[in-house]
């Protein structure tokens, strides 16, 4: 931080970046062998310990800027009219003009720091100001001395008052004291100048609105419109990728670039390069973290590289060379179901599972990995007839069956269970059983058996042989996918129907690769892309309004919750037998109203019938899921089934269900909460 500060403030001499301080808090309020001050001017202050704020370690932020403001020698260290207040995880990517004012500072635009969503919190602490709050933190921020003087006193007070109150602590959980800054600056009539471009602070995914880059030269202030580059880059979240630049969502990547790596030690000199197709992000970031430990003579470059905190199993594998792998490669969906042989129970079930390109395994539940079986006694040193997935924390080596006419199916190797079965389209699979043509462009070689694109146009999949199968969204009718041989667009699809396996100019819609796995639609009515930019280039990167028009594969974590919550259940609507075997099906039936996850209006209606806030659907009580403890209901609308599990409980004069109920969504596992909003339910 200290280093590009330095650094831009060189790159603008005339500009009006001043002097710098380390703010550095210890348990007594003196320095240490740790304390790093002979190499950045820093000024310590004691750290606040003990209950105060109720063990919220955060607290010291208010503290501590409060200890140095109120100090005597603070105008003799802050010389200047405004300060800057920032982490030591904020990084200049260009200089940093004066954003304030006297009366108005500025601040970064935070998305959850939402006024209204906590506006009852709010009025606890100043009553009337709930729902007039900026959306800001204190940090980044500039502000003009005397308003940080007026400051430092009740930010530190609210935050307190927040880390003590039990409601507040739940509601705004860690960002404590940045509802401390904001209710302290409304409460002294304090606005911001709130900035979008202050700062960018994503991980891995996001960011299409503005570019990040690094160098940026000085530029004149402007309004804050979607073509000004990022001030900061704040390295708040870890950056993961795999092997393809594929983001990681919610998991340590192949490559990896997170603080949190380093809480021991210096991340080493000459960090390790993101992959190829990684964003910007990835790339400026370890550019950024590389210049400093390049220039720093004394880097001590004591921790792990980028690539070495996690590896992905089965890469590398010839599965286009493979006569069994190449013809499953970019098929789908698949339904796979089974259970182990020696326990029926342990059974699992992924209703939509994708074979993909390098070895992904895609399912709603989550990611897994497929390949082939090593075989050391064959020419090509893999079995020629078995693949092998793993997913759900299984490791699963099958059996293909492509027989004509019949559905294709994976089958254990062992037991000759059918585990698998293709539900695609026949189309789509008469496609995929000619033989697999190996694509001879890039583009079709990267993306060929990838996805699901997800994003506000929909969701997609790109499958083999030119199959497209759309999840979501405004294409729905659309059945196939070309790679467009076009000049100008040398990254671009069209989408349509069979028409376009022999014409891709037939395309009803066209859409571009803005990055190796960013795949942008045109604005509406622009009648495509070629209409926003020069007739050679690219579309845009970046502008506002693109992440609305842009789906992205995104890697989520590894499915685990595969567990097939309903089988073995009698999955049917309401009989008069089942209802009189269960007593929570007697007393809930036409007992009262019910809210699903907050939503309102749920009836269990006589004769299976139900009413839901989404519309019509059925319910039933399997009789392998009654006990004189608890009952298990079915209930099917919007084209899922649920799995809803309610205790029974004793009563005088019976026994009747109890208020609160949980659901399982039988497809995913999706959990949720059903809860008593009107009536109770009846003693049985």
């Amino acid at each position: 931080m200290y280093h590009h500060w330095k650094l831009q403030k060189r790159v603008d001499p005339c500009g009006e970046m001043g002097g710098f301080t380390r703010l550095l808090t210890s348990h007594n309020g003196g320095r240490d062998s740790n304390s790093f001050d002979e190499e950045i001017p820093t000024f310590i202050v004691k750290e606040l310990r003990g209950g105060m704020a109720g063990g919220y370690v955060v607290a010291n932020r208010p503290y501590s800027m409060m200890q140095f403001v109120q100090h005597p020698d603070f105008r003799k260290v802050v010389t200047e009219d405004y300060v800057y207040i920032a982490e030591t995880d904020h990084v200049l990517l260009r200089p940093l003009p004066n954003l304030a004012t006297e009366t108005v500072p500025a601040a970064f635009n935070f998305g959850y720091m939402v006024a209204w969503g906590q506006a009852k919190i709010v009025d606890k602490f100043v009553p009337g100001l709930g729902g007039k709050t900026d959306p800001v933190g204190p940090s980044p921020v500039i502000i003009h001395v005397e308003q940080l003087k007026k400051m430092v006193q009740p930010w530190y007070d609210f935050t307190l008052k927040i880390c003590n109150d039990n409601e507040a602590v739940q509601a705004l959980g860690w960002v404590r004291e940045m509802w401390g800054w904001c209710i302290a600056a409304g409460s002294l009539g304090i606005k911001h100048r709130v900035l979008d471009s202050f700062q960018y602070e994503g991980g891995s995914i996001g960011n299409r609105e503005r570019p990040l880059s690094w160098p940026v030269l000085p530029v004149p202030v402007t309004p804050d419109r979607s073509s000004m580059p990022y001030y900061i880059l704040h390295y708040t979240y870890g950056i993961e990728y795999s092997i393809e630049g594929l983001p990681m969502e919610l998991q340590v990547g192949e490559w990896s670039l997170d603080k949190r790596h380093y809480m021991g030690a210096h991340p080493p000199r000459a960090l390790a390069a993101p992959p190829k197709c990684a964003h910007d992000r990835a790339h400026v970031l370890s550019t950024l973290i590389n210049n400093a430990s390049a220039t720093l003579a004394n880097w001590p470059g004591m921790g792990g590289n980028t690539n070495n905190f996690h590896h992905l199993d089965l890469r590398g594998h010839p599965l286009r060379s493979h006569a069994v792998a190449a013809k499953l490669l970019g098929t789908g969906p698949w339904l796979l179901a089974g259970a182990d042989v020696a326990d029926r129970r342990n059974a699992f079930r992924l209703e939509k599972m994708w074979i993909l390109t390098n070895g992904w395994l895609i399912s709603s539940k989550g990611h897994g990995r497929w390949g082939l079986v090593a075989n050391g006694g064959s020419a090509s040193g893999y079995e020629p007839d078995l693949v092998k997935l793993d997913i759900c924390n299984k490791q699963l080596v099958v059996r293909a069956s492509f027989e004509a006419g019949k559905p294709w199916t994976l089958s254990d190797r062992n037991s000759g269970q059918v585990i698998a079965t293709l539900d695609a389209p026949v189309a789509a699979i008469e496609l995929w059983s000619k033989p697999p043509v190996t694509p001879t462009s890039e583009l079709a070689a990267r993306v060929e058996g990838s996805g699901p694109y997800r994003g506000g146009p929909g969701a997609f999949v790109l499958l083999r042989a030119g199959v497209l199968h759309v999840e979501s969204g405004p294409q729905k009718a659309h059945t196939h996918w070309r790679v467009l041989d076009d000049a100008h667009r040398r990254d671009a699809i069209g989408l349509g129907g069979p028409e376009i396996e022999a014409d891709p100019s037939k395309s009803a819609i066209t859409a571009d690769f803005t990055d190796c796995w960013v795949l942008r639609f045109p604005k509406a009515g622009s009648g495509g892309f070629l209409s926003e930019t020069t007739p050679t280039g690219p579309p845009p990167k970046y502008g506002e309004g693109i992440s609305g028009r842009s789906v992205e594969w995104i890697v989520q974590p590894p499915a685990t919750l595969c567990k097939d919550v309903c089988a073995g259940l009698t999955l049917r609507t309401m009989t008069p037998e089942d209802l009189a075997g269960s007593v929570v099906a007697r007393s809930v039936e036409n007992c009262c109203g019910f809210s699903w996850s907050g939503f309102g209006g749920l009836k269990f209606l006589p004769n299976g019938e139900l009413q839901t806030p989404w519309g019509k659907g059925k319910w039933g009580a399997p009789p392998e899921g009654q006990t004189q403890y608890e009952g298990k209901l079915v209930a099917d609308f919007a084209g899922f089934k649920h799995l809803l599990s309610i205790r029974v409980e004793e009563e005088a004069g019976g026994k009747r269900a109890s208020r609160n109920i949980e659901s399982t969504r039988c497809n995913d596992n999706d959990r949720s909460l059903i809860t008593v909003t009107d009536g109770e339910p009846r003693v049985v």
